[in-house]
């Protein structure tokens, strides 16, 4: 017969336990010192002052934070919530703020995403020098309003001619008759904005979110509205000549009696949109989603139809090819 494991090697089964919860208190004591102590929440982070630039803070919850000082630099902050949060001479250059939340929140003295500093008045928005000058005279043309905090806001009239209102908050702004022609409203929110009878003549509106937008008689000749959203937004009546209108989303809108002359929509959907009475002549719909339109009086002699061939003469409401 073999020896036994005890025989020969001179210990016992019993004595490997001890060994084994040594090598187990071992292992653990490994691990601890490799993976650290559990990670601390962005909001954790944040608000022990350890700054969160270039932070993905989408949809985040920091309502009522003390977020004094924090550093949002080039952070994504869409949707987030920071009602009554203390973000006084906190930083936010460079930071998108579409959507975000500041109701009751404190912003004196904040670095806002277009670099200008927010007044000590600043709460619910960063109020900044160009701002309250809007406020103030209904005019700033040609001023730098990147991110401006102006939803709801009551602007009939205003004079903003080519001011720069990239990813401005104007959602369901007043902005009836205002001259916004060349602006740059690139990623500006813009949802169920009153801008009707305004001048938008040659406005940079790349990616812009007009749904639900009151565009009736509005003036948009040679606009640019590339990967816009209008979706249900109301354009009847208005000036669309010359547009470029690539690959946008005008599902549902009204556009009955717009002038769309010369207009490029290469690419864009309009599925069940109203386009009844108006004038397409010489208009490139190549490529265009075209399901449940309605054509009705449409003028679409000289456009250029979704399979690319041109429409003949004779066409209105139907392209005959």
């Amino acid at each position: 017969m073999g020896k036994t494991a005890e025989a020969r090697y001179g210990f016992s089964r019993w004595r490997v336990w001890p060994l084994s919860l040594a090598g187990m208190a071992a292992a653990a004591l490994f691990l601890f010192h490799l993976l650290g102590t559990p990670e601390k929440s962005l909001r954790q982070r944040v608000e022990a002052g350890e700054g969160c630039r270039l932070c993905a803070l989408m949809d985040s919850d920091l309502r009522g934070a003390e977020l004094s000082g924090a550093d949002f630099t080039g952070a994504d902050l869409r949707g987030a919530d920071l009602a009554g949060a203390d973000l006084r001479d906190a930083r936010f250059m460079g930071a998108d703020l579409r959507g975000a939340t500041f109701t009751g929140a404190q912003l004196a003295g904040a670095l806002w995403a277009n670099g200008q500093r927010c007044l000590a008045a600043s709460r619910d928005r960063c109020v900044t020098q160009l701002m309250e000058r809007l406020f103030t005279e209904n005019q700033c043309p040609g001023c730098d309003l990147r991110s401006a905090q102006l939803a709801g806001a009551a602007l009939a009239e205003a004079q903003l001619s080519a001011a720069r209102l990239h990813r401005a908050d104007l959602r369901a702004a007043r902005l009836p008759a205002a001259d916004l022609q060349q602006a740059i409203l690139s990623e500006t929110l813009l949802q169920e904005a009153e801008l009707t009878g305004a001048n938008l003549a040659a406005i940079d509106a790349m990616g812009a979110d007009l749904r639900h937008a009151h565009l009736a008689g509005a003036h948009l000749g040679n606009a640019r509205l590339v990967q816009a959203i209008l979706t249900n937004a109301d354009l009847s009546g208005a000036d669309l000549r010359d547009a470029v209108i690539e690959n946008s989303d005008l599902g549902g809108a009204n556009l009955r009696g717009a002038d769309l002359a010369g207009a490029t929509l290469l690419g864009s959907k309009l599925t069940g949109a109203d386009l009844s009475g108006s004038n397409l002549a010489g208009a490139n719909l190549n490529r265009v989603e075209v399901t449940a339109v309605n054509w009705e009086g449409a003028y679409l002699m000289g456009a250029r139809w979704v399979d690319g061939r041109r429409c003949q003469a004779g066409s209105i409401g139907v392209c005959r090819r």
